[in-house]
């Protein structure tokens, strides 16, 4: 039964030293290069600067472009003008999304 006091003894002290180990050095960037975004095929993407025209494909995507402050150009609804529609709710039309 000792021994095994003795190993919870260890265990506990090497999580506490281990809890009292400096943090990594966070490096703060200019925010200014380029943007690289790997997407779900595995391709990364290179933008020079932050795209300025968003087309949100469904409502979910609208949400999180407004949640980080951008400005969607184009949504899938038959509300909009025909200038602004982009597609139909939950399909893509990547032709129409690039134009």
């Amino acid at each position: 039964m000792k021994f095994s006091h003795v190993i919870l003894a260890g265990l506990v002290l090497m999580l506490l030293l281990g809890g009292c180990s400096q943090a990594a050095p966070v490096e703060k960037g200019s925010g200014q290069g380029a943007l690289k975004i790997k997407d779900f095929t595995g391709r990364t993407l290179s933008f020079d600067e932050s795209p300025q025209r968003i087309v949100a494909l469904s409502s979910g995507d609208m949400s999180i472009v407004y949640a980080l402050g951008g400005e969607v150009v184009g949504r899938p609804t038959a509300e909009l003008p025909d200038s602004l529609q982009k597609g139909k709710v939950r399909t893509n039309d990547w032709h129409n999304a690039s134009i």
